[in-house]
C-alpha cells in the first residue's frame, strides 16, 4: 500500500493520511465560485443539494418531530468497544465535505474548465445516486449507535445539535470517501485526461489515504459501527457495479484500516478487519441472489441483535 511507505517520495501522502486533508493545495473556493453558476454544472449541483435534503436531512427531521415512525435499530457491535472514543479525531471526521469539494477543485484545476466541468457534473450525479441509494434504506429502517454525550468543544456541539444520529447503515461518510477514490480512478482512465501517470498515481494515493483516515474516524468518534462500514462498501459495489468498486477494492480498504494507528491493539485490528470483510461478503453473497441490493441490508438490520 503506497501510503504506508516511509521514503521521502511518499512522505506527503503519509501526512495527508494523518490529517485527512488530501489535495489541500487545491482551494475549495474555486469549486464554490464556479460549480453553482456554470451552465454545465449548475443543474447537477442543485439536484445534488436537493438529494441531500430529501434523502438525508428530511428523513431524520421528520422522524425527530414525529411525522414518521420508522423502526430504529441499534447497530453497535462488541468489537466497536475495542476502538477507544477519541475526540481529537473529530477534525478529520468533519473534513468529510472538504474532502470531496477539494476533488472538484482538483478536476477543475488540472483538467481545465471544459473537461473538468464535464467530470464535475458526473461527480455530482454520482454523489446524488449515493444519497438516493442510502435514502432507500433509511426510509425503511433507521439505525443508530450509542455515541457518547460528549459536548466539550464546538465541533461536537455542532454534531449533536444538527445530527439526530439516525442514519448509520449504510454510512454515507464511508461510501462517499471510498467512492471518491473509485470515481477519480475511473476519470483518470479516460482518454481525454492527459495527466502523467506519476501525477495520477500521486493524487490517487492522497485520496486513498484520506479516505481510509476518514473511515477510521467514523469509528473513533462513535458516529458509526463497524456494521456501518461493511454495509457502505457493499452498497458501493452493488449499486455502482463491480467494475466501478470491486470486492477487491473493499478488501483493500478493509485491510488497511488502522494500519498506521498505534492506539488499537494488533489483535483487535485483525478482529475488526475480519468482521467487516465477513459481513461484506455475507451481504454480497445475498445480494447476488436478490432482486435488489437493498434487501440483504434490510434483512440484516431486521434480524440484528
Amino acid at each position: 500500500m503506497a501510503v504506508m511507505m516511509n521514503d521521502s517520495k511518499d512522505s506527503q501522502h503519509f501526512i495527508a493520511y494523518k490529517t485527512g486533508k488530501p489535495l489541500a493545495r487545491f482551494s475549495v473556493l474555486r469549486s464554490y465560485l464556479i460549480l453553482p453558476f456554470s451552465r454545465k454544472s449548475a443543474g447537477h449541483f442543485f439536484r445534488f443539494i436537493g438529494g441531500v435534503i430529501t434523502n438525508f436531512f428530511l428523513i431524520q427531521q421528520k422522524q425527530k418531530i414525529g411525522i414518521t415512525h420508522i423502526p430504529v435499530v441499534h447497530v453497535d457491535h462488541p468489537l466497536d468497544e475495542k476502538i477507544a472514543f477519541t475526540p481529537g479525531k473529530v477534525k478529520i471526521y468533519l473534513d468529510f465535505v472538504g474532502f470531496f469539494i477539494r476533488i472538484f477543485s482538483m478536476l477543475l484545476k488540472r483538467l481545465g474548465l471544459k473537461t473538468g466541468l464535464k467530470y464535475c457534473a458526473d461527480f455530482f450525479d454520482f454523489l446524488t445516486r449515493l444519497y438516493k441509494n442510502a435514502g432507500s434504506v433509511y426510509s425503511q429502517c433507521l439505525t443508530t449507535t450509542d455515541r457518547p454525550h460528549y459536548k466539550k468543544n464546538l465541533r461536537f456541539l455542532v454534531i449533536h445539535l444538527f445530527d439526530p444520529h439516525l442514519l448509520c447503515v449504510p454510512s454515507l461518510h464511508v461510501a462517499i470517501v471510498a467512492g471518491c477514490w473509485a470515481f477519480v480512478r475511473d476519470v483518470f482512465s479516460q482518454k481525454d485526461v492527459f495527466l502523467s501517470d506519476e501525477e495520477k498515481n500521486s493524487i490517487l494515493e492522497e485520496i486513498y489515504g484520506g479516505a481510509v483516515a476518514i473511515i477510521e474516524t467514523v469509528l473513533y468518534v462513535k458516529q458509526h459501527s463497524i456494521n456501518c462500514v461493511a454495509a457502505a462498501l457493499y452498497m458501493l459495489t452493488f449499486s455502482e457495479g463491480e467494475d466501478f468498486f470491486s470486492s477487491a477494492d473493499a478488501d483493500k480498504i478493509t485491510g488497511d484500516l488502522f494500519a498506521l494507528q498505534n492506539d488499537v491493539e494488533a489483535s483487535a485490528k485483525d478482529e475488526i478487519r475480519s468482521y467487516i470483510s465477513g459481513l461484506y461478503k455475507k451481504l454480497a453473497s445475498a445480494g447476488e441472489k436478490s432482486s435488489s441490493w437493498q434487501k440483504p441490508v434490510l434483512d440484516f438490520l431486521r434480524q440484528y441483535k
